[in-house]
């Protein structure tokens, strides 16, 4: 049975579910999901298919993210870095889980995650 609100199964919401922080989340991606190299061309999964499938790549662990944090009623929102000069994008999953200042929670969260990146600074 389909959840109207979210479009998601009954198992596949309680995965979501039990996916209540950020440090939550990026453990399962770590975990639970493998790598998706994309051995037979591009491709951009649907959450639902990453969690069928449990192969993920950058973008696609995003948009699980996001799903995850849009299960626990904050805005789906991505942020897309894209190189100019050779292929480590980065895609992040945000939320404004610091309600006092929301910019600084996001600096912290992108260098954190771009730590050891090298050329990328904030």
């Amino acid at each position: 049975m389909i959840d109207p609100p979210h479009g998601f199964g009954r198992d596949e919401l309680a995965i979501l579910r039990r996916l209540k922080t950020p440090e939550r989340i990026q453990s399962f991606l770590d975990s639970e999901i493998g790598y998706n190299k994309e051995p037979q061309g591009a491709t951009c999964r649907s959450p639902r298919r990453v969690l069928r499938d449990r192969l993920a790549h950058c973008m696609e662990g995003a948009l699980i993210a996001a799903a995850a944090l849009r299960v626990h009623g904050f805005p789906p929102l991505l942020l897309d870095l894209e190189a100019v000069r050779d292929d480590t994008s980065v895609r992040l999953a945000l939320t404004q889980l610091a309600k006092e200042d929301p910019n600084q929670f996001i600096r912290e969260q992108s260098s954190r995650l771009l730590a050891g990146t090298a050329g990328l600074q904030w």
